[in-house]
């Protein structure tokens, strides 16, 4: 049952044109009939949020809009898991699933617009930003009728941003109806939008050309894939230059800005028959210049953008659930709201910034949910104990760079040493180097070795399309995970079975797990990829489970099942020079003895670690059954 409070903090603005305030009693609304009730763990932040709270936002007839709810809560780029349903609500929406905080907060379902899936105009609608609580705030009631239901497996923390920014950009390329080979030219292409417009323009084909200022945005864009990126800063004439680089003027023009100057000559940029598309609002009235003539005789387009339907939101988080759009993100304290408003006012923010609302959020149900099934049938014939610790609450904050620094680490004539060959099989990124380095330091060269077998076979087995898997590792056929954080999971699982943490009561998977998180988000990975990554170590050693679970949880086991039974199936799917490595790079030495003895020696310190019925709890027991033998556990 979840523990729903009476207050809440939310970020308030009592007047337009006034600051921000927090309030941290600020009620927590309870689920009406068809309504639900979400815990928002991630918000973006909106150039329309800012104007909202300035007052200087902008209606259909370029006047300030007036009818704002007070206190203004703001927010509508959100993404929370339900917690609560309101009496009414259909019984295929479910607590636990993500959804999406969006502009539009309830329609009408019965006017011209919303009949022709364009409610995003229905003449009845009510909004997040004017007229409702948004997503700047700890809890939401939504409309159960007309709720953002988002698929388990996207990132809370990059899908914000595609609720408003990435739905809004999409529905411009398609408002200009690009097909592959068309230019394209996004006006304001470093910011919030304009990263993502390219980056929807890029997916279907487009030749893109972003316009916008400075050396750091350029940069940026380029790796985005722009075919060129135009300094408005250092660029006399904007018009003269566009048209020379696209060889006449651009298909599409998109002004994502909200500067009045941005949209000036923008039309002027087109060739005949090309399309201008309207998606930053300026806070005041203003026009574009261009002469009625060259609108005419050229064939022109004109098109604004607000937001999308219910619908094309959907595609467009699809797009970014795949990995074909990448929102760039920087994630920022709840607290820092009046900061980034700032920052959003002087134009100098790269991207869209993400504001983190939740104070924690619990390993995602969707694990636990899927766990279920398989503890439902294996506990009626095997006892078995899991943990789950929440990600943001875990007791041991040690850092990964920390974590040699203390007892239980090899000598330098103890540690792993790694050829050109075996390194070369390490992933080129900061998380995986940096894992990397810790593990030759703090392993022996057993478990070191032993590791990197893991991440080998796994990698190996889960990209061969001939590989023969008898019985059910043909389960782990299709799996797809990011390589770094399957190379983190398996460098990192049994990291904590040094000394370092004898005394600590949880069991070696989930403090391994829990240094891996922090590593993971140190380097900017997304929470629900740290989660898997922890989900993945905190179950390598019980059995059944991880074989039904997805991602970096079946893979790393597909590691361990290799190297302890029957890492010869993995030949096939190696190179000569990997198997190579494997069997003369990475030798085995003692890693069963070795690993036993460092488990079993933790369980003697500290028997809560080895709770009843776990791998942990069979080589204490049978240690104990056998005090003076020497060899490898038979419990192994």
């Amino acid at each position: 049952m979840v523990n729903i409070p009476k207050t809440q903090t939310a970020a308030t603005v009592p007047k337009l044109g006034g600051g921000v305030v927090f309030v941290h009693d600020y009620p927590v609304p309870q689920p009406g009939h068809n309504e639900v009730l979400a815990k928002v763990l991630y918000s973006g932040v909106c150039q329309s949020d800012l104007h909202t709270q300035a007052g200087i936002a902008a209606s259909a007839q370029g006047t300030p809009i007036r009818n704002v709810k007070l206190p203004h809560v703001g927010g509508h780029e959100g993404v929370g898991r339900i917690i609560a349903l309101g009496p009414g609500v259909d019984e295929d929406i479910k607590v636990g699933t993500y959804v999406g905080i969006r502009f539009a907060s309830r329609i009408c379902r019965r006017c011209n617009f919303c009949l022709a899936g364009k409610e995003q105009h229905c003449i009845k609608s009510t909004n997040h930003l004017h007229h409702e609580d948004g997503s700047f705030q700890e809890y939401i009631a939504l409309d159960a009728g007309y709720l953002t239901l988002l698929p388990d497996d996207i990132d809370p923390v990059t899908t914000g941003p595609v609720l408003c920014a990435g739905l809004t950009t999409y529905k411009a390329v398609k408002n200009c109806n690009v097909s592959a080979g068309d230019s394209v030219v996004v006006v304001g292409a470093g910011g919030g939008l304009g990263h993502l417009a390219v980056q929807y323009a890029l997916a279907q084909g487009a030749i893109v050309y972003a316009v916008d200022g400075g050396a750091e945005k350029g940069e940026f864009l380029k790796s985005l894939g722009v075919t060129g990126y135009v300094d408005f800063t250092t660029t006399p004439d904007l018009t003269e230059k566009i048209h020379e680089i696209t060889n006449g003027g651009a298909d599409a023009v998109i002004v994502t800005a909200a500067n009045p100057k941005a949209f000036a000559q923008a039309a002027e940029m087109l060739a005949v028959g090309g399309t201008l598309s309207c998606v930053g609002i300026p806070a005041e009235r203003c026009f574009l210049e261009t002469p009625i003539s060259t609108i005419v005789i050229k064939g022109l387009h004109i098109t604004g953008n607000l937001v999308g339907s219910l619908k094309e939101c959907l595609e467009a988080v699809d797009l970014v659930r795949r990995g074909i759009v990448k929102p760039k993100v920087t994630v920022r304290p709840f607290e820092d709201l009046p900061k980034i408003y700032e920052e959003l006012e002087r134009g100098d923010v790269l991207g869209r910034i993400v504001l983190k609302i939740a104070k924690d959020e619990a390993v995602p149900l969707r694990f636990l949910s899927l766990l279920l099934l398989p503890l439902t049938i294996i506990s009626k014939h095997i006892p078995v104990t899991i943990e789950i610790s929440p990600v943001k609450n875990i007791v041991s904050r040690t850092t990964a760079s920390t974590m040699c620094q203390t007892t239980g680490v090899p000598s330098s004539s103890e540690r792993a040493t790694l050829s050109a060959a075996a390194r070369a099989v390490v992933p080129n990124h900061p998380a995986a180097q940096e894992a990397l380095d810790v593990a030759l330091k703090s392993l022996s060269p057993s478990l070191f070795n032993h590791s990197l077998r893991l991440y080998i076979y796994a990698q190996a087995l889960l990209n061969s399309s001939s590989a023969g898997l008898p019985g059910s590792f043909e389960a782990f056929k299709g799996v797809s995970v990011e390589p770094h954080v399957l190379f983190v999971a398996c460098i990192y699982h049994d990291l904590s079975t040094v000394e370092k943490y004898d005394s600590n009561p949880k069991r070696f998977e989930i403090v391994a797990g829990d240094e891996a998180v922090q590593l993971l988000l140190k380097h900017g990975e997304s929470e629900s990829a740290a989660r898997e990554a922890w989900l993945a170590m905190s179950l390598h050693t019980t059995p059944h489970i991880p074989e039904n679970l997805g991602g970096a949880v079946q893979a790393l086991r597909l590691g361990i099942r290799t190297e302890f039974r029957g890492y010869e199936l993995a030949k096939e799917a190696l190179t000569k020079e990997q198997w190579r490595v494997v069997k003369e790079d990475l030798p085995r030495l003692e890693i069963e003895k070795d690993l036993s003895d460092a488990v079993v020696r933790q369980a003697l310190a500290t028997e809560e670690k080895a709770p009843r019925m776990t791998w942990a709890g069979e080589l204490l027991k049978w240690k104990k059954a056998n005090p003076d033998y020497q060899g490898t556990n038979q419990a192994f």
